[in-house]
């Protein structure tokens, strides 16, 4: 019998490189605005439209400069990187200075009568040795926006996007078994990123915060010393990077008997990030989005304590375009990454955000984020059947993801419990799913009547009188956690 040989698996096919078709755009606008020469110092905008991946170590320390034309590409570093240069940017010509990028520029050669840099980037001292170095040049402020290129993500670095925010779900869901009063709040940050590399991130996009107790007030307070508290909520806001790009995603963890005032500023910022999730989609303006979360607060009497806009761009910054902000008139596109993080900080007492990371997409958007760590807590007069203090509310994917649904009885008498046996349900905030098994019954979204058909339950189900997730963490009344310390 004849030997047969093993047939080799295919080859796995590469990525094909960007930069080459980014660096054509690019020169397209230029051309377009009148733009003769550009030179790029931001680190983002240095690596998106070069491949060049060293950070800079602060504001006065670059890791280089792109010098970009109609016939040019340059790469000007210093010695630290210039083999790295040379490998990772194949596209441009990598020129190591000695003295200084100003020198360097102005032994080029063929500089045009005019330099575009980015006004953002270049300090004033900067801009005093460019013009000395560059006498024949004017210095000009670039007539667009560089960074915008990025605004809209390409399949490739959607995948990027999606692993760090996959690690920045998995290290959070390996913190939560820890916390407990008594955990101070820089072991919990420690814990965390060191969490983010073992899973294989590049560690951590931004500082990790773990605000507790009052801290929880302070919408960007620095983990310290300070220990959980056996009454305190702990605000904790974390995004790991992987190879260059952010995630970003906020949970606040609540402590086992919360007060009123606590479960009410809660399910407040839940709610008013699921009418968000549910307004937001291309076309939506930034403000338009901003103004679905704040409404709600502001209607429920916290507008005073949601200082912050409502989210912002997420990609190789971790905060860029486009931000989702009161006023904001520019249309969201398709294919771009925003942050949904409403919060209510009340000082001296503690605070809640609750914060997803989504791709906005034509029909609505996509939350990247897979971790379920939320509460949920009644409100609302009781309704007959329904446990004490319910109320009709409860999120549809039939209406798209992350829909607010206001469901309320019909002549029949209430609702069908969704494992088939009769009864009535009052349904709660909680994550965005598809469901079926509603008899009688009503929607509104935004005054628009939906009509619920009769059925079987789909996916993930609250179930029981106490409002317990079936199969999930959190149960109880209380917004307790199977099993767990909360």
């Amino acid at each position: 019998m004849s030997a047969q040989k093993s047939k080799s698996p295919p080859a796995r096919k590469q990525p094909q490189d960007p930069v080459p078709e980014r660096l054509a755009a690019l020169r397209a606008r230029m051309e377009e605005k009148g733009c003769e020469a550009l030179l790029i110092l931001s680190p983002e905008n240095r690596r998106y439209f070069s491949g060049f991946l060293a950070p800079d170590a602060g504001i006065s320390e670059s890791s280089g400069a792109l010098l970009v034309t109609a016939k040019r590409a340059v790469l000007l570093t210093d010695s630290r990187f210039t083999t790295q240069a040379e490998g990772e940017a194949p596209c441009f010509e990598t020129v190591t200075y000695r003295r200084g990028l100003p020198e360097s520029l102005g032994k080029l050669g063929d500089m045009p009568k005019a330099l575009c840099f980015e006004p953002g980037i270049v300090t004033v001292e900067l801009h005093g040795r460019l013009a000395g170095a560059l006498s024949g040049t004017r210095l000009e402020a670039v007539p667009f926006q560089p960074g915008e290129f990025r605004l809209v993500k390409t399949d490739e670095e959607l995948k990027l996007v999606r692993k760090a925010a996959s690690i920045t779900d998995q290290a959070l869901g390996l913190l939560w078994g820890e916390l407990e009063p008594g955990v101070p709040e820089g072991w919990a940050a420690f814990f965390l990123e060191t969490k983010f590399r073992e899973l294989g991130g590049d560690g951590p996009a931004f500082p990790s915060i773990v605000a507790a107790g009052p801290n929880a007030a302070l919408p960007h307070a620095e983990p310290g010393r300070k220990k959980i508290g056996k009454s305190e909520g702990v605000v904790i806001d974390i995004g790991a990077r992987y190879r260059g790009y952010c995630s970003d995603m906020t949970r606040t963890f609540m402590p086992e008997k919360p007060a009123g005032w606590q479960k009410d500023i809660y399910r407040t910022v839940r709610e008013a990030q699921l009418l968000a999730l549910g307004v937001i989609k291309a076309g939506v303006t930034g403000g338009e989005a901003d103004s679905a979360a704040r409404d709600h607060i502001s209607a429920r009497g916290y507008g005073d304590y949601f200082g912050h806009s409502l989210g912002h761009g997420v990609g190789l910054m971790v905060h860029e375009e486009p931000r989702l902000t009161p006023g904001a008139a520019r249309p969201l596109p398709a294919g771009t990454l925003v942050t949904v993080e409403p919060g209510i900080y009340l000082p001296g007492k503690g605070g809640v955000r609750l914060e997803e990371l989504v791709l906005v997409t034509e029909k609505g958007c996509e939350i990247l984020n897979r971790d379920d760590h939320f509460y949920e807590y009644w409100r609302g007069p009781r309704m007959p059947g329904g446990p004490e203090g319910s109320e009709l509310w409860r999120v549809s994917a039939a209406r798209g993801p992350g829909r607010l649904v206001r469901l309320e009885s019909g002549e029949a008498g209430g609702f069908r419990r969704f494992d088939g046996r009769e009864g009535r349900f009052a349904l709660s905030p909680g994550r965005p799913e598809a469901f079926e098994g509603l008899t009688a019954g009503k929607a509104a979204v935004s005054g628009e009547a939906l009509k619920v058909r009769e059925g079987r339950s789909v996916g993930r189900r609250p179930e029981g009188r106490e409002g317990r997730r079936a199969g999930g963490r959190l149960e109880g009344r209380e917004g307790r956690r199977a099993g767990g310390r909360l």
